[in-house]
């Protein structure tokens, strides 16, 4: 390239870009220009939307009329032909894909390479996770979209992939790539149209043309742009070299020494200016400052930013300016915060005090967006809403939300999924919002978590159904449930079948365009949130998407729910809603590039910890390091050197905050590499002399009150509950398997019986060990009645097919056909001949007995209860108590103290006739069988037997009973509490009232005290 003389101007961090820009428009300071020229003529080019509407505020405030024509303010890669009105018009280039139809494209083509090539590897993979095609295809989609842009073409991939250790692999590679440019040649061919990286260059360089034609007269100016990618470049070089045009450069170091310069590396902030300024064929000296030299904090940047091969003259270049760098840290603030949750409040309370100097401004930058997001947590204490430049996900918002939560319930069928859109606040189907939310709820606790209903929303009404059904004859229902009344139950019904309606067409087998399966869901969720308006402008924003989709639909042809829902999702999720009338004006959130060209008066960079900022750099899939180079194509590296010269640029504010975070909840976090350098500088100055949470008493007491905004003054836990209600609403009706919540944890008794508080149950539990007793139970309740008389055989065959009727609630459920089936298979064929064993000496088996007691203590009546698995009458006329577990049975030992009374109270009711059906027996038998269906499948161990000595169980059973009384009579009195855990076997034995009697707090205090 040829030198020429051209207009190059540089503004140095530390002072205004846009302001100096805008005053040196004004004042005519870049060039002569004729006096015709109105503002309104120029065409300034800025890099970002941002920076674009800050300029034209600026021109607005420097003009001294209210009204003005202001000149054409654009983002650099948004400029477009007619915007510039040139003369002659401009030709007629190819149209841009946008960037859903080159997605489809893209899509579309992988998976006709994958159809075409079912024996390839990759297509292997691919058939057995169908869901990662379209993260193929994105993947693809972006190492398109970045050759486009820095104009390389992919036919030389073949030559960077010529390694022959793994040739299929590598013809596998360029067979889908070939495939991709095939398409993408033909789209170009026979619809005109190119990818929009590929279009924007396009655009770009034709105005490069215009702009450098003798009869374009009119000023142009780019601002703020390094130069990423070569039409940009060469852009820059022809308004530079334009009659009236200039180019004005962010943050060029014209000081820089020369080895230093020579020395500087793709991560280093200068690196994209030192191409293009080579690229340009520039040197330094010729570029012109537009406003005064940089700011002394420059000195010391440039100091942190030193090149590696520069660093060993750090110790006597530092030793010599101790003095000044100690100076240059005025105004500059360091905060390491205990973690990221106080490095959020610090950033909160720095911007919040900026709020308390009238016209004061303040901004966070970062690059991460989750830091930003606590901030603005955290602002939201003192109702202050910032101004955020990269807006909200939509997917948060509204209908995209409820769009989200439709296709999860098709694609997951999870209950999960199902409670959620249940509970989604713009679900009414039609009805009142507080009616609405009483049936759903009522839905979630009496059929979703009693397992009465598949995660299928199709048949949700059945399940209602059969919840109405139990609620008549199942005695173990949850409170909850009772309390359902008809006219909820009604509301039920309706709002299931509005679900069902809504789902009606969704997740259907098969594929159609993309057209038709949004036509469904939009038709779902105007039946879920009657009635939708379309018109709110989160709504019209997801519309839009929609829109855009069906727009694009026949591009990609038909396609299943998965892959439709999966599209659906990655198009939502890339749409933001920016902008808030209620935003603070004088605080923001900058991303590093909307940070570039913007002034406040005091900046916190926020999130400097390696991998955040700067972020790894990631070389994509496709091509590593030396694949990239070959191709002529940008080094990741060189992202670390824009982050690098963005941070520079910000550090040149009056006042910093530089804020990172030493974990990330239990994780350890690494300062910035920048951050490790900047402490470096400091300890060889003296500024710091070990590591220190805070550099300045100003950030020492920011990081203090972080720390301590939400402690209280004194931290008092309570004592252990001793709840006393009235003897008048205390309990008088036990069972058997109360009693021992009784004995073990009053507190248990106290909640379930007076406060009358229940556990919900899991939603749509998973087959846990309560569940597979339960099952069990019932199969072996079923089959033992199917044999009432004791001389009857009983059959394996029997008990497997009463079994199969008691799973069926599990059908499909891989882990119960894996675990407990097996299980239960082992358990039926080793107790058959136990059973078989057991019944030589009965004359009458009952099952499922109920018995009751009822007796008096201290005046008032007492009533013991119990359901008995399963009673045998012996042939002398005794009977024998049998209980099945599935669980862990007590000791021997337990038995015998009292601890574990379930069995011997049973035998207690049996000898007093509890048990009407049996009448008045002497129990001389109690059998606990363990129905494990592991090893071993089935065991038998009587009560009465421990591993010391025996006892009667008749004796200990009517023992027990009036140990039972004395304890009862204990809980008549008013004075007797329900303290929580007073007996529990183990300590860390979880109880469903521990969150209720604060356990974990009074624990601690037990801890403490001596």
């Amino acid at each position: 390239m040829s030198r020429e003389p051209g207009r190059y101007f540089t503004v140095c961090a530390g002072h205004d870009p846009l302001s100096i820009i805008a005053r040196s428009v004004i004042q005519n300071s870049l060039f002569e220009l004729p006096s015709r020229f109105p503002l309104a003529a120029w065409t300034i080019l800025v890099p970002t939307r941002r920076a674009a509407r800050k300029l034209g505020e600026i021109f607005l405030a420097m003009s001294a009329s209210s009204s003005i024509l202001t000149p054409r303010i654009q983002p650099i890669g948004d400029i477009d032909s007619e915007a510039l009105e040139l003369d002659p018009p401009a030709v007629t280039l190819p149209g841009a894909l946008s960037d859903t139809a080159q997605l489809f494209e893209v899509v579309r083509a992988v998976d006709q390479w994958l159809t075409e090539n079912p024996d390839q590897a990759i297509a292997r993979d691919m058939a057995d996770a169908p869901s990662q095609r379209i993260n193929l295809a994105r993947s693809m989609m972006k190492l398109m979209a970045q050759a486009e842009t820095e104009e390389v073409t992919l036919d030389g991939i073949r030559d960077v992939y010529d390694f022959g250790d793994a040739a299929g692999h590598r013809e596998a590679i360029l067979g889908l790539l070939g495939a991709l440019t095939n398409r993408f040649d033909a789209i170009r061919d026979q619809q005109r149209q190119i990818g929009p990286s590929a279009h924007r260059n396009l655009m770009i360089r034709e105005w490069s043309k215009r702009v450098g034609t003798d009869a374009n007269t009119r000023p142009f100016l780019a601002a703020g742009s390094t130069g990423t990618n070569p039409a940009t470049r060469e852009l820059l070089r022809v308004i530079a070299h334009a009659r009236y045009g200039a180019v004005i450069l962010p943050g060029l170091d014209t000081e820089l020494d020369q080895p230093s310069w020579n020395a500087v590396g793709p991560t280093h902030p200068q690196w994209g200016l030192k191409q293009l300024c080579e690229e340009l064929v520039i040197e330094r000296k010729e570029v012109a400052p537009l406003s005064d030299p940089a700011s002394a904090r420059f000195d010391l940047v440039r100091d942190v930013m030193q090149p590696t091969e520069q660093t060993h003259l750090w110790a006597a270049g530092l030793a010599a300016r101790r003095d000044a760098l100690a100076a240059q840290m005025s105004g500059l603030h360091l905060i390491a915060a205990d973690d990221r949750h106080i490095e959020a409040r610090a950033i909160a309370l720095i911007l919040r005090e900026t709020l308390e100097s009238p016209g004061k401004t303040a901004a966070l930058v970062t690059p991460d967006r989750e830091l930003a997001k606590r901030v603005k947590a955290e602002l939201a204490r003192w109702q202050i809403a910032i101004d955020d430049s990269a807006g909200e996900p939509l997917t948060r918002f509204g209908i995209a939300s409820l769009l989200l939560a439709v296709m999860d319930c098709v694609r997951n069928e999870s209950p999960d999924s199902l409670v959620g859109l249940l509970h989604h606040p713009m679900v009414t189907c039609g009805l009142p919002r507080l009616q609405y939310q009483e049936a759903a709820q009522a839905i979630e606790i009496s059929v979703l978590r009693q397992m009465l209903q598949s995660s299928d929303p199709r048949t949700l009404a059945a399940g209602v159904e059969r919840a109405r059904a139990v609620r008549n004859v199942e005695r173990h229902l949850h409170l909850a449930v009772k309390r359902i009344g008809d006219a909820v139950f009604s509301d039920m019904t309706a709002v299931a079948i509005q679900i069902e309606a809504a789902f009606l067409g969704l997740g259907v087998s098969g594929t159609r365009k993309i057209a038709a399966h949004i036509e469904s869901l939009v038709t779902a969720l105007e039946i879920l949130a009657r009635p939708l308006d379309w018109t709110d402008p989160a709504t019209a924003s997801c519309r839009s998407v929609l829109d855009r989709l069906i727009d694009e639909s026949e591009r990609l042809g038909a396609v299943s729910f998965q892959d439709a829902a999966q599209l659906i999702t990655l198009a939502l999720a890339a749409e933001q809603l920016r902008g808030s009338a209620n935003s603070q004006p004088r605080l923001a959130i900058y991303g590093l590039p909307e940070a570039r060209m913007m002034s406040v008066d005091v900046a916190v960079l926020g999130g400097l910890n390696e991998g955040i900022w700067p972020h790894q750099p990631d070389p994509g899939p496709w091509l590593n390091r030396p694949m990239r180079a070959r191709m002529k194509l940008q080094e990741p590296e060189r992202e670390i050197g824009q982050t690098a010269h963005d941070l520079c640029e910000a550090l040149g504010h009056a006042t910093v905050y530089l804020t990172w975070s030493k974990r990330a909840g239990r994780e350890p976090l690494v300062p910035s590499r920048w951050i490790l350098r900047l402490k470096t500088i400091m300890r060889a100055i003296g500024a710091i002399t070990s590591e220190v949470d805070a550099t300045s008493e100003k950030a020492w007491a920011t990081l203090a009150l972080a720390r301590r905004i939400d402690e209280t003054q004194q931290f008092d836990p309570i004592h252990k509950p001793e709840p006393t209600p009235p003897v008048a609403i205390r309990p008088h009706r036990f069972s058997v398997t109360d009693i021992e919540k009784l004995i073990r944890d009053p507190y248990h008794i106290y909640a379930r019986k007076i406060l009358a508080i229940q556990p919900l149950d899991k939603l749509a539990a998973d087959a846990d060990a309560r569940m597979r007793g339960i099952v069990f139970h019932s199969a072996l309740e079923a089959w033992t009645l199917r044999a009432p008389n004791p001389s009857q055989p009983a059959s394996v065959d029997s008990l497997k097919e009463e079994g199969r009727k008691a799973f069926e609630m599990f059908a499909g459920d891989p882990d119960v056909e894996a675990f407990w089936w097996p299980r239960f298979l082992r358990l039926a064929e080793a107790i058959v001949p136990e059973d078989s064993a057991l019944r030589a000496n009965v004359a009458a088996t009952f099952v499922e007995q109920t018995g009751e007691l009822i007796f008096t203590i201290s005046g008032i009546e007492h009533t013991l209860r119990a359901r008995a698995d399963r009673i045998d009458i012996l042939s002398d006329g005794q009977a024998r108590i049998i209980d099945y577990k599935s669980g862990a049975i007590p000791s021997g030992k337990q038995v015998k103290s009292g601890i574990a009374p379930q069995m011997t109270l049973e035998a207690a009711i049996v000898m007093q006739g509890g048990f009407e059906t049996i009448g008045t027996r002497h129990a001389s038998e109690a059998i606990y069988v363990h129905v494990t269906g592991s090893n071993p499948p089935v065991d038998l161990k009587y009560v009465g037997r421990t591993r010391d000595s025996e006892f009667v169980l008749a004796e200990q059973a009517m023992e027990h009973f009036q140990k039972l009384k004395e304890k009862l009579a204990f809980f008549t009195l008013v004075e007797t509490a329900y303290p929580p855990r007073s007996s529990v076997m183990k300590v860390d034995t979880p109880s469903d009232y521990d969150h209720l009697s604060r356990f974990l707090e009074w624990n601690l205090r037990a801890d403490d005290e001596p």
